[in-house]
């Protein structure tokens, strides 16, 4: 069944609920535990960016109690690390609408995935990398930006 809706917004919030349900499932080993469907379904696909910033930002902002605050970091470091494997920019927005640390297990990962492509002699991975080091947000990259 396909549903239009009147409004673009609401139609991304629907499916941010659907992409959020799917995500739940990763964090809870239900679904595929490699995420290898979920990021070819939903990260290598342009249409589900809209909805995936949604899920980050609500990541981000979650004011959760001790037991929750875990999932929701664990939740936010798969959605991070998966979208590392499609567009390591994408994933540094998801870094930062997620609000992980950068000292986390996924900063390092996104820190060290960022310094390979900016050591990379072709200009166009350097620029990649710079665009990705500014989306983060992190000051991780202090060294690199700043001169």
């Amino acid at each position: 069944m396909l549903f239009r809706f009147a409004h673009q917004q609401f139609q991304e919030f629907y499916a941010a609920l659907l992409v959020k349900s799917r995500l739940r499932e990763l964090v809870d080993g239900v679904a595929d535990a490699d995420g290898q469907g979920f990021t070819k379904r939903f990260l290598n696909e342009p249409g589900w960016s809209e909805p995936l910033r949604m899920i980050a930002a609500e990541l981000g902002s979650a004011d959760a109690s001790p037991s929750n605050a875990a999932s929701t970091s664990k939740a936010g470091s798969m959605l991070v690390e998966m979208a590392l494997d499609t567009d390591c920019v994408f994933a540094s927005e998801l870094f930062r609408l997620c609000n992980l640390s950068a000292g986390s297990p996924c900063g390092r990962l996104l820190g060290e995935r960022l310094r390979f492509l900016y050591r990379l002699p072709e200009e166009h991975f350097r620029q990649y990398a710079l665009a990705g080091m500014l989306e983060s947000g992190s000051d991780r990259f202090t060294d690199i930006i700043v001169p």
